[in-house]
């Protein structure tokens, strides 16, 4: 696809509290759109240095805006770069962007796609929204009758590494050695110390629980906590990893013979390359997505954080890497979810909605 004359303001922030899916999730998009010879532009408040140069690696070029938080300045501040750039689609992503900040950024004649997980908003007087979770037909979006409904695993959006590289098959071996630890850019739940600790003392309970176990934990640039997670990993006495802001999450995610994380956008990456994993609600919009998950037999969720036992966790971990069929299957399954071509599909709708309102594209 050439020339479609797809410009799309990407409007997201990150950072220690609201994480960095949301920003991630645009990084995703932005690719996509650059790969039909489109151009995307990142307006944010707030994100980490570290965050901004990998769209900026990109090509994809950040824009300020006034306020940390939505409000009338900075949807004016949203608008006026939107104008700039001549953007065709302003796609908004996060949950504290609400009704009055679509209809100040729509008020200017510029399409809106909404990026959604849980249906939070009254209505969404919006082109189109994108609800990429399995969860998606389950909940009541009041929409315009014309807004396009981009709903369900098949359009998740997935940095280009993954889409790349998803399908393909992988070893499962007997019993699995290698456990990936990831909660996110910044895990404000503190899960990540938790689940070392939790590993840790199963060791020292039950001698030879978790022989022979290599753990790696990746954390992002933006997560506050990395100090208190080397000191967790120093007096474990485990055999661990620690490893930070990774470019390239394939990587460590296909080394994984299991992985724990939160119920967020990253279960879509495990599941396009057939990683078997164990979920944990760590928000309150996670336990939608993991609803999702049940409904597709598709990993095993331990629940809410704040209910979890650390010997449950410890006991769920050594249970399933032992359990070679249930990763097999959780592989297989995984990568039928998801085939990586979701930011391809999203591209094709922005583009496909140009043409019908008389638009050039394509």
């Amino acid at each position: 696809m050439t020339g479609t004359g797809l410009v799309v303001a990407l409007r997201a922030d990150a950072g220690p509290t609201i994480g960095t899916g949301h920003a991630m999730r645009c990084l995703a998009l932005g690719q996509a759109v650059h790969d039909v010879n489109g151009r995307a532009f990142l307006v944010t408040a707030s994100a980490a240095d570290t965050l901004l140069d990998r769209f900026a690696a990109e090509g994809i070029d950040v824009l300020g805006v006034a306020a940390a938080h939505p409000d009338r300045r900075d949807a004016a501040e949203t608008t006026r770069h939107a104008e700039a750039i001549g953007a065709s689609w302003i796609a908004v992503d996060g949950q504290h962007f609400d009704e009055a900040f679509h209809a100040a950024v729509g008020r200017e004649r510029h399409r809106i796609l909404a990026i959604d997980d849980m249906a939070r908003l009254p209505r969404y007087d919006v082109e189109a929204v994108l609800n990429q979770n399995a969860h998606a037909d389950q909940l009541e979006y009041h929409t315009r009758l014309s807004t396009r409904r981009l709903f369900g695993t098949r359009y998740a959006v997935l940095r280009r590494e993954f889409a790349a590289t998803a399908g393909t098959g992988r070893d499962i071996p007997e019993r699995g050695r290698r456990l990936l630890v990831t909660f996110g850019g910044s895990d404000p739940s503190g899960m990540t110390v938790r689940t070392i600790e939790a590993l840790a003392a199963a060791a020292r309970a039950r001698p030879g629980a978790v022989d022979g176990l290599e753990i790696r934990v990746v954390v992002g640039g933006s997560n506050p906590s990395r100090s208190g997670i080397e000191r967790a990993i120093a007096e474990t006495g485990l055999q661990v990893m620690l490893v930070a802001d990774v470019r390239d999450m394939t990587e460590p995610m296909r080394w994984a013979d299991l992985a724990i994380t939160a119920g967020g956008s990253t279960i879509w990456e495990l599941a396009a390359l057939g990683t078997p994993a164990i979920v944990v609600e760590t928000a309150p919009p996670e336990r939608f997505l993991v609803a999702g998950l049940r409904t597709l037999g598709l990993y095993h969720s331990l629940g809410n954080e704040a209910d979890l036992d650390p010997a449950d966790l410890a006991d769920e971990v050594t249970l399933r890497l032992a359990d070679r069929q249930w990763r097999r299957t959780m592989s297989e399954r995984g990568r039928s979810v998801v085939d990586g071509r979701g930011g391809q599909r999203v591209v094709a709708a922005l583009v496909a909605s140009m043409e019908v309102d008389g638009q050039p594209g394509g």
